[in-house]
């Protein structure tokens, strides 16, 4: 009888450490929140052209250097802001934005109208490099490569 009971017990202890480790890991945001969380200053987007089998369009090749006033703010509410203008009294882009691994994330922009998958290249307390796609207009087969370099 003693043996039972102190096997029961040992169960029950090991089921409650494993729920409690749980219930601390769940709410920990994840080393890429606690990265990119912040105001970000755009320093280049670059711009690559590619066609419907992916090679490089050489003529579809830019980099822009963006003024001081632009930015990437992601909140630590899951919310984001683009700003690429310095004209003030113009709004910015925003959303939510969710992340799906360590290597990525996915912005969702107003009313939820459209998703864009965000690809991390670099991350560090202070640059920051991520790329997304998007049609090369007016040929949809086509699509261009955007990929921001940013600053803290």
């Amino acid at each position: 009888m003693k043996i039972k009971i102190m096997t029961l017990m040992t169960v029950c202890f090991a089921i409650f450490f494993m729920i409690a480790c749980k219930k601390n890991q769940a709410g920990q945001p994840s080393a890429l929140q606690n990265t990119i969380t912040g105001k970000w200053t755009i320093l280049t987007v670059t711009t690559i052209g590619h066609d419907s089998t992916g090679a490089v369009i050489p003529s579809e090749q830019r980099t822009y250097t963006d003024g001081p006033g632009n930015y990437f703010q992601f909140n630590t509410d899951g919310t984001w802001t683009e700003k690429l203008t310095d004209d003030p009294t113009l709004a910015g882009l925003y959303g939510s934005y969710a992340l799906n691994t360590d290597t990525s994330f996915t912005l969702t922009g107003i009313n939820g109208n459209t998703t864009t998958l965000c690809k991390v290249s670099s991350l560090s307390t202070a640059s920051f490099v991520f790329s997304h796609n998007g049609p090369l207009l007016p040929n949809p087969a086509h699509y261009v490569e955007y990929i921001f370099a940013l600053t803290k």
